[in-house]
């Protein structure tokens, strides 16, 4: 599992070494930071890119940002604009966006937000799942079950909001590709205490299983 961390490398490698980076970090740019995607790329490391919906979207600045850094390679993700905590709104913003993000080349990622159990979605439509939501939502089985479906069929899969021992132990229990978090962007040096959770995994507390809910609508 790797960190994705925002910002570029530069306070990071303050604490962790370019050998470490490269083999458990990566970059989660948006057009709010601005940060560069190269500057992970120079380390080998790969990169994704943030819409900054949870704080404040802002489409001029984020189609700005596809078109900079079009054709950069490494790219794990672009997570299509969303509403939080609302899945049925998002899915209408995905339908609305996909198309653009996909012209550019990007991996495009939906955001599972609360209510996505019971909304009708297609897995062809996208490649990589960004778990956001509340913390109710990103603990419920219905997440374990769509982290599990989506591995089975190629997907990248990611969690936002990542900022605990606790929530580190479950995303790794889960086998999510990547998470990140902002309490390692405000505190860099917590990227040590991350990262020996990688090191050292935790024991599974409960088994990874495929969708045993017949109501579930994916396809």
């Amino acid at each position: 599992m790797k960190l994705l961390i925002g910002g570029t490398p530069t306070g990071t490698l303050k604490h962790i070494s370019k050998e470490v980076y490269r083999r458990h970090c990566g970059m989660l740019t948006s057009w709010a930071d601005g940060a560069n995607p190269l500057h992970a790329l120079r380390i080998g490391s790969p990169w994704a890119m943030d819409n900054f919906a949870f704080t404040k979207f802002d489409a001029d600045k984020f189609r700005t940002s596809l078109m900079k850094y079009e054709g950069l390679p490494n790219c794990l993700f672009v997570v299509a604009p969303d509403v939080p905590f609302h899945a049925k709104a998002t899915m209408k913003l995905f339908e609305t966006w996909r198309e653009e993000i996909k012209r550019y080349g990007y991996p495009i990622a939906l955001a599972a937000q609360d209510g996505l159990e019971s909304i009708s979605f297609r897995w062809d439509a996208f490649d990589a799942v960004f778990v956001g939501g509340t913390n109710k939502f990103k603990g419920s089985q219905f997440v374990q079950e769509l982290v599990f479906e989506a591995r089975m069929r190629g997907k990248w899969t990611h969690m936002g909001r990542v900022n605990s021992i606790p929530r580190w132990n479950y995303c790794v229990n889960a086998r999510f590709d990547s998470v990140d978090g902002t309490g390692y962007v405000i505190e860099r040096r917590r990227v040590k205490e991350a990262l020996a959770v990688i090191e050292y995994p935790p024991k599974p507390t409960w088994e990874l299983r495929p969708s045993s809910n017949k109501e579930v609508l994916w396809v």
